[in-house]
C-alpha cells in the first residue's frame, strides 16, 4: 500500500466544490477489470468534472489533481478550503497538477 493517494478538487469562484478520491476509483477500476468487468469510473468522473466547468466558464472553474499523504482526507481538504479559500487555491495550485483551469485572472489596465 502507498503511503500517498491522489485527490481531484474542484473549485470555481464561489468556493470548492469537489473534492473526489482519485485513488480509490482507481483501486475500484482495477479490481472490476481484473473481475472481468468493464470499468472507467475514474475515467468518467473525470470527465464529468471537466465538462461542467468548461460548459459553466462564468464561474471560472479550476480543477487540480494533488498527490497527499494517506492519511489526509476529504473532509480535511473541504475544511481548508472553508477555512482558508485563497490560501487553500494557491497551495494547491504551486503543488498541485492542472488539469483544467479558466482562472479569471485579474487584467492590467493600460491607459492609451
Amino acid at each position: 500500500m502507498s503511503d500517498h493517494k491522489t485527490f481531484i478538487v474542484s473549485w470555481d469562484m464561489t468556493g470548492i466544490e469537489s473534492v473526489i478520491d482519485a485513488s480509490e476509483l482507481d483501486s475500484e477500476d482495477t479490481f472490476n477489470r481484473l473481475m472481468g468487468e468493464k470499468s472507467n469510473r475514474f475515467g468518467h468522473t473525470l470527465w464529468m468534472i471537466t465538462m461542467r466547468a468548461r460548459m459553466n466558464s462564468h464561474r471560472h472553474y479550476e480543477v487540480y489533481s494533488i498527490r497527499v499523504d494517506r492519511d489526509i482526507t476529504q473532509a480535511d481538504i473541504k475544511d481548508m478550503f472553508e477555512e482558508n479559500p485563497q490560501g487553500s487555491a494557491e497551495l494547491i495550485r504551486e503543488h498541485g497538477y492542472k488539469i483544467f483551469s479558466n482562472r479569471l485572472e485579474k487584467a492590467i489596465q493600460v491607459i492609451s
